[in-house]
C-alpha cells in the first residue's frame, strides 16, 4: 500500500512540474485584433462608439476599428477647399485622415478647436444617440439627426435605426456654441456624399 501512495505521490509531483514548465511569460504591449473596436466612454461615463485618429476628443477616443467598418469609396477631406474651410472657421484649417481610414477628417485649427468627421457603415443613429441623453433631434441634409453633449450624430439613410452613422465631435473646448454650428456646416456637405 505504502508502494501505490509513493508512485501516486511521485506521479502528482512529475505532473505538477511538468504544468509548471509548460507556463511562459510574455511581456510586452498587447494590442486590439484588426477586427475589434475599443470600448470607450466619454467624461460621464457614458460608452461611446469608437472614433479615428487625430486629437482626441474627450466624448470619443481614437477607433481601433477596422477597415470592414469603414469600408467604401469616398473621401471627407477633400470636400472642402482651403478657401471655404478658413471662411468656416474664422482661421486657416489643418485636415487630416485617419491613416488608411479617408472616410475621417479632423478639421484643426491653431488656436481655436477643431472637428472630427467619421462615417461608419454599422453603427445607428438611435442606439448612439440614447448613450448620451438629454441632446436634441435635428434634421441635416434631409437625416435625421441628434446633437449631444459633444457630438452631432446623422443617419446616413431616412431611418435612424437603419445601419450606417455619420458623427462630429467638437473639440472646441473653449466655445462649444461654435463648435456645433461649425460641425453642423460641414456634416450638411459630407452626409449627401455618404448617404445610403
Amino acid at each position: 500500500m505504502s508502494a501505490r501512495r509513493g508512485l501516486f505521490c511521485l506521479a502528482v509531483l512529475v505532473v505538477t512540474a511538468a504544468a509548471g514548465g509548460c507556463a511562459t511569460t510574455v511581456t510586452g504591449h498587447g494590442s486590439l485584433a484588426a477586427n475589434v473596436r475599443a470600448p470607450s466612454a466619454d467624461p460621464s461615463g457614458v460608452p461611446s462608439p469608437a472614433r479615428s485618429s487625430g486629437p482626441k476628443p474627450t466624448s470619443r477616443p481614437t477607433s481601433t476599428a477596422s477597415a470592414g467598418d469603414h469600408a467604401g469609396t469616398g473621401e471627407v477631406c477633400p470636400l472642402f477647399s482651403t478657401a471655404e474651410l478658413t471662411k468656416l472657421f474664422g482661421e486657416p484649417v489643418k485636415t487630416s485622415a485617419d491613416k488608411g481610414d479617408d472616410r475621417s477628417c479632423n478639421f484643426q485649427t491653431a488656436h481655436k478647436g477643431g472637428v472630427l468627421v467619421n462615417v461608419y457603415d454599422f453603427l445607428n443613429m438611435k442606439e448612439e444617440a440614447a448613450r448620451d441623453p438629454g441632446g436634441k433631434k435635428l434634421t441635416i441634409a434631409g437625416h435625421p439627426a441628434y446633437q449631444g453633449k459633444r457630438e452631432i450624430l446623422v443617419a446616413r439613410s431616412s431611418s435612424s435605426s437603419a445601419p450606417g452613422l455619420i458623427v462630429a465631435s467638437n473639440l472646441f473646448f473653449d466655445n462649444e456654441a461654435k463648435g456645433n454650428q461649425i460641425a453642423e456646416k460641414l456634416l450638411e456637405k459630407v452626409v449627401p456624399k455618404f448617404a445610403k
